[in-house]
């Protein structure tokens, strides 16, 4: 399993994006893919307003990840993710890629 963590909040980089494409690429190839949210991206997606159309697009891009039938991790158990610690994930994956 190939871990894809998304740990940088959507309001400081764009780089979540690159872990979904990444993570939507591998689903596609066929290999064992889940996405792992930190704590301070879900806090970012949390405190956001309803109004934030940035914030509006990150959660559709993250249902995209359910289309292709990627697990989705954090440790908070944010809506639609399952709750998991980061470190019980890595002990089952063959690599991690941290965006």
């Amino acid at each position: 399993m190939i871990i894809i963590v998304i740990k940088t909040p959507f309001s400081q980089s764009m780089t979540y994006k690159q872990g979904i494409e990444c993570s939507l690429n591998l689903a596609d190839a066929g290999d064992d893919v889940c996405v792992f949210l930190s704590k301070t991206f879900t806090e970012d997606l949390i405190l956001s307003s309803n109004q934030d159309s940035v914030a509006e697009n990150v959660r559709k891009q993250l249902k995209q990840l359910e289309l292709y039938e990627i697990r989705i991790y954090s440790s908070c158990g944010f809506t639609s993710t399952q709750k998991a610690k980061l470190n019980d994930l890595v002990k089952d994956s063959s690599k991690v890629v941290v965006f």
